[in-house]
């Protein structure tokens, strides 16, 4: 892959780079729906582009759905599907980061993305990675920020502490729920590569609807400059690190951006993108939504508890609330107000 004006145009290509950094799309998953020869047509496309070989296999099973047929390429790429009762093929397509590295061409890999849309390509799950070959960024700016509340667009983070990944990728930092539709990874790909691509990487998982959003970002770039923006600006635009204040004398917040991430995006020149994936919700929306999934159980639990030792749930409950107003402060104040002037019936938006 030949990488010019100092863009890291390698969004398939696992070769590392001189530059200081890289772009690369790294997980390709999703379904399609297709008369027979034009689906056989696809496995040809596929075998062709990104020079590998696939076989027939069993019977396959993933997420809840049976296939009748499955062939597995040399490089770990599956494709399963049945046969409708209408003769059309029901495809399921997972292309993993060392099937696509064998497509070492930005313009073909862009072909390969408009021949998707062409066949109504409906993805489920896409990552999307940044090299940072200057190590300027490290896990511990994404750790202090999110222990200081400066960290936006996820709700939980932490180094894993699973021994395989740390003896692959020496440290495997995560910023969002496994479980969401959005979820980051920060690592050493050194390591993770044996030393094939000196860098640390900042890698985006979307799924579902936030997976169909990227996928818009990237079927728009129609040269490799394109592309590498497409990717580096949907890796970073959903999150974002800053501090809130309120302006002396006034109700107004002010945010303050942290250096760090500020001189990464120019780094990599990034910009911020809009990314179109249901309706806004507000910061106290998502606080409701997290008590509702997180702490309804345990209110159980508790309730349970005190009617067996005779306790008071409700004196409980209203203890706990007083003191949650005493500990309200002019920020907390604020963010409920901004969400009730903002406040209107649900409809779908962009953010």
């Amino acid at each position: 892959m030949n990488i010019s004006q100092g863009f890291g145009c390698t969004p398939s290509s696992n070769t590392g780079s001189i530059n200081k950094f890289s772009s690369r799309l790294d997980w390709l998953q999703g379904t399609v729906n297709l008369f027979p020869t034009r689906f056989e047509r696809l496995l040809g496309e596929l075998t062709e582009i990104f020079i590998d070989t696939f076989a027939p296999d069993a019977g396959y099973w993933f997420s809840g759905r049976s296939f009748d047929h499955h062939r597995v390429s040399d490089r770990g790429a599956r494709v399963a599907w049945n046969i409708l009762e209408n003769g059309y093929i029901d495809a399921w397509f997972m292309l993993p980061a060392k099937f696509l590295s064998g497509c070492d061409r930005t313009d073909t890999l862009i072909h390969f993305i408009a021949i998707l849309n062409q066949i109504s390509f409906k993805p489920t799950r896409i990552d999307l990675a940044i090299d940072d070959f200057t190590k300027s960024l490290t896990w511990q700016h994404f750790d202090s920020a999110y222990d200081a509340g400066h960290a936006h667009g996820f709700r939980e983070c932490g180094l894993s502490t699973s021994k395989k990944e740390r003896q692959q990728n020496g440290f495997t930092f995560y910023m969002g729920s496994k479980r969401s539709e959005k979820l980051y990874r920060f690592y050493d790909k050194s390591k993770e590569s044996n030393g094939e691509i000196d860098a640390f990487r900042l890698e985006a998982q979307f799924r579902d609807e936030w997976s169909r959003s990227v996928w818009s970002i990237l079927s728009a770039a129609k040269h490799s400059k394109q592309l590498h923006r497409a990717i580096v600006n949907s890796v970073c635009s959903p999150i974002n690190f800053y501090q809130e204040s309120v302006i002396e004398g006034t109700n107004i917040l002010e945010r303050t951006y942290l250096d760090w991430w500020e001189d990464f995006k120019k780094l990599v020149q990034a910009e911020g993108i809009t990314l179109c994936c249901g309706r806004v919700k507000t910061s106290i929306e998502s606080t409701m939504q997290w008590v509702e999934e997180q702490v309804e159980t345990s209110l159980a639990m508790i309730e349970n508890y005190l009617d067996r030792t005779s306790g008071s749930f409700f004196d409980w409950f209203m203890a706990r609330l007083e003191n949650g107003r005493k500990r309200l402060t002019s920020i907390h104040v604020n963010k409920v107000e901004s969400a009730y002037l903002n406040w209107t019936p649900p409809v779908d938006v962009c953010f």
